[in-house]
């Protein structure tokens, strides 16, 4: 990565070389570096006295502090170097409803640009939370991209199935007609239901009929 004066956050990418630190230019002399972090014990990382820049390695995640003085007084400066990632969670809906993505990264840098394909049913491509109508079930993927870093993510929207009813009684009518008498789903996305009957054959069966959901809760 390029140099970087103390004093910032650094959002660095899943994957670099190493990152080059330099002391702000107010910085004359007695430049002494402290770096707490992941670093593994092996490594002694906790001065270089009058050293003016130094190399982090491309795993390092934590602070970094420069003391120093310019010449008049204690001058003392601390960076965070971050990770930046990307993520996203799959979302299911029921079928005609919205559902919003929601893409979420620890990137607070500015100047960061969201691309999500396909287009087909999202409300905007180019922000991090589009909306859509849930028809189906469907696979998007959101590409992330800030001055050091492109992430992609993918996310699935599953169409959530409608909920079935449920039948709470099986009797005949005065003239020994079957009926059937079921509750109905709190939903307003059913427009009818379908009755079957089991044919001769077992597990075989036959349409017989179709019944308004808004109309009665029974069969006969």
């Amino acid at each position: 990565m390029d140099s970087v004066n103390t004093g910032d956050t650094i959002y660095t990418c899943e994957s670099f070389d190493s990152i080059k630190i330099v002391p702000m230019s107010d910085y004359v002399a007695g430049v002494w570096w402290m770096v707490g972090g992941n670093l593994p014990p092996a490594y002694d990382y906790l001065g270089w006295p009058d050293t003016l820049n130094i190399y982090l390695p491309d795993y390092f995640i934590g602070q970094v502090t420069c003391d120093g003085t310019d010449g008049v007084g204690y001058l003392q400066k601390t960076i965070e170097i971050v990770t930046t990632n990307l993520q996203i969670q799959n979302i299911s809906g029921s079928c005609g409803n919205q559902v919003q993505l929601n893409a979420n990264t620890n990137y607070l840098g500015g100047n960061i640009q969201f691309n999500w394909m396909p287009v087909d049913g999202l409300s905007d491509t180019t922000v991090p939370n589009p909306v859509l109508n849930v028809t189906k079930d469907m696979e998007y993927s959101v590409t992330m991209n800030t001055p050091n870093c492109t992430l992609s993510k993918d996310v699935l929207v599953t169409l959530q199935p409608a909920p079935g009813p449920s039948i709470c009684l099986v009797s005949v009518d005065i003239a020994n007609k079957n009926m059937i008498y079921w509750e109905n789903p709190e939903s307003v996305l059913i427009d009818s239901f379908f009755i079957y009957k089991e044919t001769n054959i077992t597990g075989i069966y036959e349409k017989i009929g179709i019944v308004d959901s808004e109309k009665k809760l029974f069969y006969r």
